[in-house]
């Protein structure tokens, strides 16, 4: 008897389930139902928190706003150099603090001043100029700061740059390197550029002279930009801010060394008059250099050989120490004594002030030839002189005496 019973009890095993089995199917089926369902949700909080955190970490870029009584406005005395600028910038001014002059004659200023020109000109001086003169919160902000990844917050700042502008009426929006955002439209992959184009158009339609607000922007490369910035309406102004004259470099460089004690020997006039092509911003440099290089001699004034000294740093840069063979000297030797030879014999050529073969820059020598003034064109003669120079540093340099074994051309 207890033998067949434990084979009763052995045959049940045998045919019933395991334990660790039971109820599989069922938690199969719920795992189903509960992911299937909310996965995509989840997937989205996912995306979107980690949108929110990239939102949270990126720059908060703010106009900068400058009242016309802070330390960090400039004033017409100090904008020098672009006169003819000033001029036309000045019916901005008048309008600015007194416009019921020109609004009972129905006289409409332009809505829209479009500051273009090589870089370093004076453009932001210039709009900062024009806000402080006339009394109106001027308000600056770069382009560039309106193109984002996501699209949307260009146009968003856009509308609340616009906003501040008239909440600070009378006011100056003076948006900066204008072609980051002003391109023609069409060539931006992604579209956020050109729906930032587009509400910055719209947004100058959007306001009349009632509301104070002058827009100004400064490009160096205005015909980049899309035409319908340029139309009337808009940027309807565009005036051209070109390098300063001799007159103009000499009123720069005076401003710039108001406050720092100058040698009796120091002529600006001759600065002025041998850095025809530099700009407003590169008479700064030249000014600041001479400065320092006065203050590492241990002086107490500065003088003129540092004002040459800082035009030669500023137009060929840092002097070198590279390590030059003795036959490598000799070669920039006959060079640059080519160049300076072929200068002197030439009547169409700006004389000699300077040959040197100590490495500036990525020059292994130069030859300095300086104008005495200014001038805008140049004659047949003139410029076959010119291409003359260049190659008369060639020549010599292939002579046996330089150390090369081709016989010397003729010059």
């Amino acid at each position: 008897m207890p033998a067949r019973t434990l084979v009763q009890v052995s045959s049940v095993a045998a045919v019933a389930p395991p334990p660790s089995f039971l109820g599989f199917d069922s938690y199969q089926t719920f795992l189903n139902d509960l992911l299937i369902p909310w996965s995509p949700i989840a997937l989205l909080l996912v995306i979107g928190y980690f949108m929110w955190r990239t939102l949270k970490l990126m720059p908060r870029t703010k106009p900068q706003e400058i009242s016309a009584k802070s330390k960090s406005s400039v004033t017409w005395a100090e904008v020098e150099g672009v006169d003819e600028t000033k001029a036309e910038l000045r019916e901005v001014v008048d309008f600015l603090s007194d416009p019921q002059r020109f609004k009972r004659l129905g006289a409409r200023v332009p809505k829209g001043i479009l500051l273009h020109g090589p870089p370093g000109t004076g453009k932001t001086m210039l709009a900062k100029a024009v806000a402080h003169e006339s009394g109106a919160t001027f308000i600056s902000q770069s382009a560039s700061s309106f193109i984002e990844m996501f699209a949307g917050l260009g146009a968003a700042r856009i509308r609340r740059l616009f906003k501040e502008a008239r909440d600070s009426a009378p006011a100056i929006i003076f948006i900066d390197e204008l072609d980051a955002v002003g391109a023609q439209r069409g060539s931006d992959i992604s579209g956020e550029r050109d729906q930032t184009l587009n509400q910055l158009l719209v947004e100058m339609d959007g306001f009349d002279s009632r509301d104070n607000v002058i827009v100004m922007a400064a490009s160096n490369l205005l015909e980049k930009l899309d035409p319908a910035l340029l139309r009337p309406g808009r940027f309807d102004r565009q005036v051209f801010v070109p390098p300063p004259d001799m007159r103009g470099r000499l009123c720069i460089l005076e401003v710039h060394t108001r406050g720092k004690p100058l040698g009796q020997d120091v002529v600006l006039e001759r600065t002025a008059r041998h850095a025809a092509g530099l700009t407003g911003a590169d008479l700064a440099n030249l000014a600041n250099e001479a400065a320092i290089l006065a203050g590492r001699h241990n002086r107490d004034f500065i003088a003129q050989s540092d004002f040459d000294d800082a035009f030669e740093r500023v137009i060929a840069g840092l002097q070198s120490r590279k390590l030059i063979t003795d036959q490598e000297k000799r070669v920039i030797a006959w060079h640059e004594a080519g160049h300076a030879l072929v200068s002197e014999l030439l009547p169409n050529v700006d004389k000699v002030t300077k040959v040197s073969i100590v490495p500036r820059g990525k020059a292994l020598g130069y030859t300095l030839n300086l104008p005495q003034e200014d001038r805008y064109l140049k004659s047949r003669e003139e410029l076959i002189d010119h291409m003359k120079v260049l190659l008369g540093g060639r020549a010599p340099s292939r002579s046996p005496s330089a150390g090369s074994p081709q016989a010397p051309p003729t010059i």
